[in-house]
């Protein structure tokens, strides 16, 4: 639980940090930058522990649907960005946890009692409040369907990973092939994808780093509690972002975050 409790947090984290590199270069470079980041400490972490980049021959199927999917899924975070209200729609990409938890009960039999199941539950809808400073539906839903799906397969089927090479080649083997496939696609687009001044790549950096701490917590908890479970967990982490950002950014915490708050806290403890 701990390793999930370090993901929250890392992950929270960096999305406080993505908010303000968006602010400052811009949602596209910002989100190639990240990548680029967070795969050059993976190679770098790889290359002190004496880890190849490899993956399995048998798993070689699973391996191109998994980033592909996972590409897809971030490339439609991203378009909805675009049409829509991060405040809004940030929080319901959360919603992907409802399929983690469904594929990995129904697909790896994982074991959950009927607290944890209400516990993930809980924090999925606190997530959610997150977002409900509006009734109507907001643009780009469609696309964060995409996201929704894409990361509800992305998020189960690492386990897969996870249990035949371990926790970090996972995440070194995944990630890359996600920032590969993301990157190529805003090439093909003809983003402007110019280098920022250096200052400007500040929170970037931090939000990579972050990332990279986060992502290889969050795959040693898929090898202690299961995807289930940590999945749930990691549905928080939009609270976890408000609450920085309200430090950070100097952005509000209105009713229905702290409504929001007292909910994941209840939904952590029940897990």
């Amino acid at each position: 639980m701990i390793h999930a409790l370090g993901a929250l947090l890392l992950g929270g984290s960096s999305g406080a940090f993505a908010k303000k590199s968006v602010q400052i270069i811009g949602r596209k470079r910002a989100i190639v930058y990240f990548y680029l980041v967070l795969v050059s400490l993976l190679f770098a972490g790889a290359a002190v522990f004496g880890i190849e980049f490899a993956v399995p021959e048998q798993l070689l199927a699973d391996y191109i649907a998994l980033v592909t999917i996972g590409a897809v899924g971030v490339i439609g975070y991203f378009k909805a960005m675009e049409h829509g209200k991060i405040s809004v729609l940030a929080p319901l990409g959360k919603l992907h946890v409802l399929i983690v938890i469904a594929l990995s009960i129904f697909i790896f039999n994982e074991p959950l009692t009927a607290m944890q199941i209400g516990g993930a539950i809980i924090i999925v809808l606190a997530a959610t409040v997150i977002a409900l400073n509006r009734v109507t539906p907001e643009k780009g839903a469609n696309y964060m369907l995409v996201a929704i799906l894409g990361w509800g397969y992305y998020f189960t089927f690492l386990k897969t990973f996870v249990d035949a090479v371990g926790p970090y080649q996972t995440t070194l083997i995944a990630e890359t092939g996600v920032a590969a496939i993301v990157i190529a696609y805003y090439l093909a687009k003809k983003t402007d994808l110019s280098v920022p001044a250096w200052k400007d790549n500040l929170y970037s950096l931090a939000q990579g780093s972050a990332m990279f701490f986060g992502l290889i917590l969050y795959n040693f908890s898929i090898s202690t509690i299961g995807a289930a479970l940590t999945a749930s967990v990691m549905a928080g982490a939009p609270i976890v972002t408000a609450v920085l950002s309200y430090f950070m950014l100097g952005e509000k915490l209105d009713l229905h975050k702290y409504a929001a708050i007292i909910l994941m806290i209840i939904g952590l403890i029940m897990i």
